[in-house]
């Protein structure tokens, strides 16, 4: 979110954390999905 507002903000040149916040996209959805699996394995043990 903090990155989001730099670049809104512009307080960088546009496009220099074009990467980084397609990295940290990335990123959320690899956690989400881990997440997701753990939920799905503890419920599966039940």
């Amino acid at each position: 979110m903090w990155l989001r507002i730099i670049a809104m903000k512009k307080y960088l040149k546009p496009g220099l954390l074009d990467d980084l916040l397609e990295e940290t996209d990335e990123l959320v959805r690899i956690f989400n999905s881990s997440v997701k699996t753990a939920r799905r394995n503890i419920s599966d043990k039940d």
